[in-house]
């Protein structure tokens, strides 16, 4: 544990000359009452200045010399700025010299007697804009209205701006997984080129940079037109602009509303507020500006395939795809897509019945698609029966 200071050395004489207990002080100071009762043995035995630690003979002393010689061989590797594998200093004296003591009391002794390898230089990894997305999970037990409700939290991170995103919801299955990613790319004001996840279910099927993303989610990235980055297996660092945001963003947030909210939807509008407060404080490393003036320099680098499209009225409409369902005709599985549509009747119902969805598709791609996934319904009221 770490030392006590001056200060809280001083507060365990006065306290205890006052008849403090020493579980009182302990509690009061964040210590165990073990380490009470050694200093104020150390002020009983007139010896409150020595630091039995410091004078204490290291375990690795008897081997002393074989520690040296290996040191001494080593010299090569540490020319080159490679640090000295002490795992294996330790391995070779425990096989070889028969020495009976742990491997930390090797780092200690090493670490007293010998200086530390110069640092290796931290190489700071920066996207060009419009290129990546990060994201990843969170769960917290959040007050919803009096009841404690385990919510999960979907962070989407972009890798340049820092811009980011946090859309909460009730479960992490295929649905909230797509969901999330929609809300995210329109809060963020488009889609990267990449979307770089961990290895999860509905993401992967098969783990890694080289394995099989989940066939359904494949077919939502088709369609929404990025490519999915899968993180090596055990290697959450590689998505480290979420990963070592996340926490820390969803801790702040809820420190700073305590008091819990009435519904997901309160949360929801709470979190996007509160984020976007954020964002004109926080600092972009790539540019130096604030991440909201970084965001709005990227958007348009961003994203071929903006979400926000004019209609072929000439008023515009925010659309989006969402996963509803899968079903199956003639052994082949076909996904539903379902369109929410706002002030563009001409892509409603009535228009997909007229057989408008290639125009649908090519005035939200921004292009014509190589190849138009088509709902069952579709086949059904353009050509009167179902595909197969």
């Amino acid at each position: 544990m770490p030392r006590l200071s001056q200060e809280e050395k001083v507060t365990i004489k006065v306290l205890n000359s006052e008849n403090e207990t020493n579980r009182a002080i302990a509690r009061r100071l964040g210590v165990s009452k073990g380490t009470v009762r050694y200093h104020l043995r150390k002020v009983r035995e007139g010896r409150e200045e020595q630091d039995g630690r410091r004078e204490k003979i290291f375990k690795a002393q008897e081997v002393a010399d074989q520690i040296e010689h290996w040191m001494k061989a080593a010299e090569s590797e540490q020319a080159e700025g490679l640090p000295v594998n002490l795992k294996l200093l330790w391995q070779w004296l425990v096989d070889s010299c028969g020495y009976a003591g742990s491997y930390k009391s090797v780092w200690r002794y090493v670490r007293k007697q010998y200086p530390c390898p110069a640092k290796r230089p931290y190489r700071r990894v920066e996207l060009p804009p419009g290129l990546q997305a990060q994201v990843d999970w969170c769960e917290r037990t959040i007050p919803i209205a009096g009841i404690p409700v385990k919510l999960y939290g979907f962070c989407m991170s972009l890798s340049h701006s820092r811009a980011e995103r946090l859309i909460w919801r009730e479960s992490m299955d295929q649905l909230s997984w797509q969901e999330s990613h929609n809300l995210a790319f329109v809060g963020l004001g488009g889609i990267p080129a990449t979307v770089r996840i961990d290895n999860l279910k509905t993401g992967m099927a098969v783990a890694g940079p080289n394995g099989t993303v989940n066939p359904v989610y494949q077919r939502y990235a088709y369609a929404a037109g990025f490519h999915v980055d899968a993180c090596p297996v055990r290697h959450p660092e590689a998505k480290g602009k979420v990963e070592s945001r996340i926490g820390h963003l969803v801790s702040a947030f809820l420190c700073a509303h305590a008091g819990g909210f009435s519904s997901v939807e309160e949360l929801q509008g709470a979190t996007d507020a509160w984020i976007e407060r954020q964002s004109q404080r926080r600092r972009c490393p790539a540019t130096g500006t604030s991440v909201a003036e970084a965001r709005e320099a990227e958007r348009a680098l961003r994203c071929r395939r903006s979400l926000t499209r004019s209609s072929p009225g000439g008023s515009t409409a925010t659309v989006w795809f969402t996963l509803r369902a899968a079903v199956t005709r003639c052994r082949s599985i076909w996904p539903v897509n379902r369109l929410r549509c706002a002030a563009a009747p001409e892509w409603s119902a009535s228009g997909m019945k007229a057989g408008k969805w290639p125009d649908i598709a090519v005035a939200l791609l921004g292009r014509k698609p190589r190849e138009v996934v088509y709902p069952p319904f579709f086949f059904f009221f353009r050509f009167g029966k179902s595909p197969g």
